[in-house]
């Protein structure tokens, strides 16, 4: 009964009828999601707006000698990495219209404590109340407590958003530009390359040029990034 508490409550606060207390109903939200390890919010599906925030997350967003409130009605593009407020404004929405009754897991970036980019394990699920009022309720972990190697971490979570961020540029080449960078990637000479495949010279550095410009790199360091981890793509 404890974990559906804070749903049973979100109801009431949307309510607001028979006299209702809102600052009492909201301080009871509060105990309830204190409960929780890590933070919990929720927040308006259509529009992001922050209908309760836990003291977890207050702390969390803001610097310990802040007494600033958190806007609510900004606080997506005030606290969440530019590169993940896609995720709150597109993802989540045509997720939960296709699944309402699924969960949804991510890692994406919140500011912590108001100066640097923290990763954030988190889960959402839509909350429907009595007024057919949609919200997402979300529960949230800094990512660095689940893993004490914040190094290792942090590389990971980099990959994971290199290879989100650029499948569609490796999705671009041809399947011979693909084969031209694996090779690459294992130092081969452009001679190496064409004796390989089978093509002249010139036809590989022709490849190499497209495949440059598709990738929008600038040097082999950067081809041999995408080369690593789309390797296990096909190449015909």
């Amino acid at each position: 009964m404890k974990a559906l508490e804070p749903l049973l409550l979100l109801e009431k606060l949307d309510k607001r009828q028979n006299g209702s207390n809102e600052p009492e109903l909201i301080e009871r939200l509060q105990e309830v999601a204190d409960l929780f390890a890590g933070f919990v919010y929720v927040m308006e599906l259509s529009t992001g707006r922050l209908r309760f925030h836990s003291r977890t997350l207050k702390a969390f967003l803001r610097s310990p000698h802040s007494k600033a409130r958190i806007a609510r009605k900004s606080w997506i593009p005030a606290y969440v990495h530019p590169d993940d407020q896609q995720m709150f404004r597109r993802d989540l929405p045509r997720y939960f219209a296709q699944h309402p009754t699924a969960a949804y897991h991510a890692f994406y970036r919140l500011r912590f404590q108001g100066h640097m980019w923290r990763w954030v394990a988190g889960s959402f699920r839509l909350v429907l109340t009595e007024e057919a009022t949609p919200y997402l309720m979300a529960w949230g972990f800094d990512a660095h407590q689940l893993n004490p190697s914040h190094q290792k971490l942090d590389k990971y979570l980099d990959e994971l958003n290199f290879i989100k961020e650029n499948c569609r540029k490796f999705e671009a080449l041809t399947p011979r530009e693909r084969q031209v960078l694996k090779l690459i990637n294992e130092q081969r000479t452009n001679q190496e390359i064409a004796n390989e495949l089978s093509i002249s010279k010139q036809t590989v550095q022709t490849h190499r040029k497209n495949v440059i410009k598709k990738l929008e790199v600038s040097n082999s360091i950067g081809l041999a990034r995408y080369a690593r981890f789309f390797e296990k793509q096909p190449s015909e």
